[in-house]
């Protein structure tokens, strides 16, 4: 092999490990954010079901003070 092909060869291969390295820290940089957003959507289910019990609880115990005041 003569310098300037070993030189070509060498060149090509940090291009493609710069490459590589790139896309591993973007595909971190997308699971990072695909988590925080699957952790957010399940925390605001939450929450959302426990208003939905706490208005539940509301009406009952607002139908129960009814129901008791007018025996």
């Amino acid at each position: 092999m003569s310098k300037n092909s070993l030189i070509i060869i060498c060149c090509i291969l940090s291009v493609v490990i710069a490459v590589l390295v790139h896309m591993l820290k973007e595909f971190k940089w997308y699971q990072k954010s695909y988590y925080e957003l699957a952790n957010k959507i399940a925390k605001d289910r939450r929450d959302r079901k426990m208003l939905v019990r706490a208005d539940r609880e509301m009406i009952k115990s607002e139908i129960d003070k009814k129901i008791s005041s007018n025996s």
